[in-house]
């Protein structure tokens, strides 16, 4: 199996192994995983109120309304407003975020949205939980577009629209930020000429090649508009003598289901009238047209007049090198469609046209380009786990934030030393932590007015302070933080299932990054809770399991939201207790974890190729942990102590590994399982657990 699939997907039988082990079984997810690409026509596809969203911006637009966006002020919630800003360029708006280090849009944050007198209200990374301001906005004939990845605390919000990964597709998880960006998307591809223009795919199986001596069998049609689809005409047709076997394999049509065909005559009649005057699309339109054309004349007494557009010659102008077969345009493009049949065959026409008509315009290109880096960006910044899109977003378009025209980033670029070599890293430990810090230390506005800035002069001072902030933020960090871990310790809170610690020091903007340091330190959920007059609010971290479904099953009364990987609660003071306990035994309840498994054997290859395998596996993070490498009767021959660390040096064979410890497990041969890390140009390797001979 590893031979084939090496040979099918040009990947060495390491990567492939390693794959396996994770749970990728067929040759797709595996070409998937070694090459993602964010698929932006079907990731818009999973949201049904698009094409009503996309309607309700250019009504306001075209009636000169202001549009205002409110999105939260973490680095997520900030790349979805400069997303949907860029969008709208040109429109009637304004910007605001949420404020305190709370998640949610506030009464002072409403009021100042209904001072802009907004015709449409959108939000950003928030807002499906948000009652009391789809209230405000509708008592007031606002319209109200929510655009988020969290689910709803209960019952989600009333609003016009909902652009919400979540509730209309769950599996797909996904920051806020790539929810707005496939809003804004949609709504500046609308603004193409022609793009609303009601036209129909269509598509035909036939009892052979020639018109003129064979038939139609089936006729397939999707009528459309922009992104909504209006209508779908579907019908076999009995042909006058028998198929043959061939053409039964090849269309997937069996006599069988053909025997009991409706009237040839009466279904094109009824054809004829339906696609009306409309503009008609076609995968290679003079074979199809031919015999509708043959058989109008034949049975309706007319010919198939209508203005046609063909996907063939548009294919292969925009990708002269590529197979123009629908089956192989199908995979090229990542478009889900159904078996070879009329209908489904319809729909991949429709989803090809736009593609080719619409999303490869230079001017969609650019607005990609500067775009996506953005919501990988904000990917990055939410814990979000590293599958499917989101994982296609950030190997593929986060190192493009270095090249993203905006002035602000480019300039903060430049003033936080963020180099090319390891953008991730750089971006992780420098640029998010820096957009975050307003919203930890209560200053949200302040992320977006840098933003914002289009000259030296405006981005100066909110630097200066924004930096004050965040140095600020990671003294209030190592002062505090230590005081929680030893808090843990002494409780014995470690030991338990469910890490839940009262911090009442700690600063109520620190709670998130408090709670991922500890899951990193301990490897187990946690739950941190700062206090306020009258309740806790707590920030959570998953370590793999479903923090939301904790509090869905333990918060009774409480308010909660965001998604299972990092979510938050808000629980009165005298319930406290009691959730503490159900939450514990909850986890306790739960299967255990299992200790964590060696992906694939250590080896010579890997030994010279660790760097590139580490790339093509790449990103690691929440959904895509780091490879556990397992070696059998290493030597360690030496361990020396690095302040609360320990470096190993182990030997095999005249090779020698260094691997860093966090505890010293002696001199000796052992069989280890461990881990390997891209740190700029080295790689770290780091002891996961150990077993003496």
């Amino acid at each position: 199996m590893l031979n084939y699939l090496s040979s099918k997907v040009k990947a060495d039988r390491h990567i492939l192994e390693f794959l396996l082990a994770r749970g990728l079984k067929t040759e797709s997810a595996i070409r998937d995983w070694i090459n993602p690409e964010v698929n932006i026509p079907e990731l818009m596809g999973i949201f049904p109120d698009m094409s009503k969203a996309v309607g309700i911006l250019k009504e306001a637009v075209k009636a000169g309304g202001r549009i205002a966006l409110i999105g939260d002020s973490d680095a997520d919630g900030l790349c979805s407003l400069l997303i949907l800003d860029d969008a709208l360029s040109g429109t009637e708006k304004s910007l605001f975020v949420c404020g305190g280090p709370a998640h949610g849009i506030g009464e002072a944050d409403i009021e100042n949205v209904l001072k802009s007198k907004p015709a449409v209200v959108v939000s950003a990374d928030v807002g499906i939980s948000e009652h009391k301001a789809a209230k405000a906005f509708k008592e007031r004939g606002i319209r109200f577009i929510i655009t988020d990845h969290h689910y709803p605390s209960g019952e989600a919000a009333e609003a016009d629209a909902v652009i919400d990964s979540c509730i209309s597709h769950p599996d797909t998880e996904i920051a806020g930020c790539a929810a707005a960006f496939c809003l804004a998307a949609a709504y500046k591809l609308s603004l193409d000429k022609d793009f609303d223009k009601i036209k129909i795919a269509c598509d035909i199986e036939t009892s052979g090649l020639s018109p003129s001596q064979n038939e139609i069998i089936e006729i397939g049609a999707v009528r459309f508009s922009g992104f909504r689809v209006i209508d779908r005409f579907s019908s076999l047709l009995k042909p006058s003598s028998r198929i043959s076997p061939e053409i039964s394999v090849l269309t997937g049509i069996s006599n069988l289901e053909l025997e009991g065909a409706p009237c040839r005559v009466e279904t094109l009649r009824r054809f004829r009238e339906w696609i009306g005057n409309d503009t008609l699309i076609f995968h290679n339109a003079p074979f199809d047209t031919s015999f509708i054309d043959s058989e109008f004349r034949k049975y309706t007494g007319c010919a198939l007049v209508n203005d046609v557009i063909d996907t063939l010659p548009m294919s292969r102008s925009c990708l002269p090198s590529q197979s123009h077969k629908l089956e192989h345009l199908k995979d090229y493009f990542g478009i889900n469609a159904e078996a070879h049949r009329a209908l489904p065959d319809a729909e991949t026409a429709r989803k090809l046209y736009m593609i080719l008509s619409h999303f490869r315009t230079p001017a969609f290109k650019v607005f990609v380009e500067q775009n996506l880096p953005l919501a990988a960006l904000g990917t990055v910044s939410d814990n979000i786990a590293l599958k499917g899109t989101s994982r296609a977003l950030v190997k593929k378009h986060l190192a493009g934030i270095l090249n993203v025209r905006r002035y602000s980033l480019r300039t903060l670029i430049k003033k936080l030393a963020i180099s090319r070599e390891n953008p991730r890293e750089e971006l992780s430990r420098k640029l998010i932590p820096f957009l975050n810090a307003p919203k930890r230390m209560g200053e949200p506005r302040l992320a977006l007015e840098i933003l914002q800035a289009d000259s030296k002069k405006n981005i100066a001072a909110s630097f200066n302070r924004v930096k004050e902030l965040n140095d600020k933020r990671q003294r209030d960090m190592r002062l505090h933080f230590e005081e929680v871990l030893t808090q843990i310790r002494e409780n014995g809170l470690n030991k338990k299932p469910v890490i839940m610690v009262k911090a009442e020091k700690l600063p109520p903007g620190l709670r998130g990054p408090a709670a991922s340091r500890i899951s990193q330190i301990f490897g187990k959920p946690s739950v941190v809770f700062t206090a306020s007059s009258f309740d806790w609010t707590a920030s959570a971290r998953g370590s793999g399991r479903d923090m939301l479904e904790l509090f869905k099953k333990c918060g009774k009364g409480a308010e909660y939201g965001g998604h299972p990987g990092a979510c938050g609660i808000r629980i009165k003071k005298d319930d406290l207790r009691q959730f503490i306990d159900d939450c514990e035994t909850y986890f306790e309840d739960m299967p255990e974890q299992k200790i964590p498994r060696a992906d694939i054997m250590w080896d010579d290859w890997l030994d010279k190729n660790i760097k590139s395998f580490l790339e093509t596996l790449e990103p690691f993070g929440n959904g895509n942990p780091l490879p556990l490498f397992a070696a059998e009767e290493m030597d360690c021959v030496s361990v020396s102590q690095k302040g609360d660390k320990f470096l190993l040096r182990l030997k095999k064979n005249a090779k020698l590994l260094n691997i860093i410890a966090g505890e010293d497990p002696g001199c000796g041969v052992m069989d280890v399982i461990f881990t390997a890390l891209a740190r700029k140009k080295r790689i770290i390797f780091f002891l996961k657990s150990w077993k003496k001979k």
